[in-house]
């Protein structure tokens, strides 16, 4: 929980901005996306956004980062702090390999015992 020093949780506005960031040569194709999110809070607040929200699924879209804004205004004293954070976006398949020992096949969606190694 987000508390202040003296260990009371902080209570604000929180103001969180999700940019998906597209290649520029794709940006003419798309209109710019940008997913808003606004909430009063105490004390820590979770997000959780899905590919398909941020563009993952779209290939017209196909974002290389995404940027996420966070302010909290404290209420009372009406202070503000910000923050951002650049998140990169891989696009390429994973290469799954089966330990020795290990079962050689699995079936999606059913449980799987063994030891796998993922690599890009």
């Amino acid at each position: 929980m987000c508390r202040y020093s003296y260990g009371q949780p902080v209570k604000g506005e929180l103001h969180i901005k999700a940019v998906p960031q597209t290649p520029t040569w794709r940006q003419r194709k798309t209109k710019p996306l940008e997913i808003h999110y606004m909430a009063e809070v105490t004390g820590c607040q979770v997000l959780n956004l899905t590919g398909s929200e941020l563009g993952l699924s779209d290939w017209d879209v196909a974002p290389n980062n995404i940027v996420v804004t966070a302010s909290v205004t404290e209420v009372g004293t009406g202070v503000t702090q910000n923050a951002s954070v650049t998140s990169s976006i891989l696009h390429q398949s994973l290469k799954l390999e089966f330990l020795p020992h290990s079962a050689q096949y699995f079936k999606p969606g059913l449980p799987y015992k063994g030891k796998v190694v993922k690599r890009f």
